[in-house]
């Protein structure tokens, strides 16, 4: 397992042709011995490796192969990077062989969260102070400090115990006659049958005029 897009190495021997299972010593190595293929822009590329192995001094039964970031990074890391070791000489002197090798995002540049692309500063937010809903917030959601009175009471009913609905019981003297007073008003019959009783008033004796 290596980390995408990221350069690494492996260490291998290869198999001697002519005597195995024993290793083979300062293997020759040419450009077309070794490839890399991985999937990169939704098909399998196949290319010579970039740099071609080399015995490890002191241990030359041991090859050092070393990878760039491109080479480790396919477009999907469902697809493993393959590396393919194939003589390419009419007789061969190692014997052909594979290293198959799955990778990871980089942590360092995970930057994302169900597929949607997060910011660093987000994600560093987020890391340091956790989920503060004051200070980190999730786009997408209606945020409570963002609401706004809603007006239309359509489809509007209530509910609940005694205890809180008697907690509803605080409008004013003031607020009740308003709103009596509204009803009355866009109600044009109870309007024509309050004007009335007022005018009757206007022509009723005062109490005064009837005393004296």
């Amino acid at each position: 397992m290596r980390e995408q897009n990221v350069a690494s190495y492996f260490v291998i021997p290869l198999i001697a042709a002519a005597t195995r299972p024993d290793y083979q010593v300062n293997p020759t190595l040419v450009a077309g011995d070794v490839k890399v293929i991985r999937h990169t822009g939704g098909s399998w590329n196949i290319s010579n490796i970039g740099t071609l192995p080399s015995a490890i001094t002191g241990a030359t039964t041991q090859l050092l192969v070393t990878l760039t970031a491109t080479e480790l990074n396919p477009d999907d890391n469902k697809y493993p990077v393959i590396v393919q070791f194939i003589d390419q000489s009419t007789t061969k002197e190692w014997d052909d062989q594979t290293v198959v090798i799955w990778t990871r995002p980089n942590i360092s540049n995970v930057k994302e969260i169900g597929g949607d692309a997060q910011s660093a500063t987000d994600l560093k937010d987020f890391a340091d102070a956790g989920y503060d809903p004051a200070t980190n917030k999730i786009e997408g959601i209606k945020l409570a400090d963002a609401l706004t009175t809603n007006n239309d009471k359509t489809g509007y009913s209530i509910s609940g115990t005694k205890t809180t609905l008697d907690a509803l019981n605080d409008v004013s003297t003031a607020q009740v006659q308003s709103s009596c007073d509204s009803a009355i008003t866009a109600n044009t019959d109870i309007n024509n049958i309050d004007t009335g009783i007022n005018n009757i008033e206007a022509k009723l004796p005062s109490k005064s005029y009837l005393a004296g």
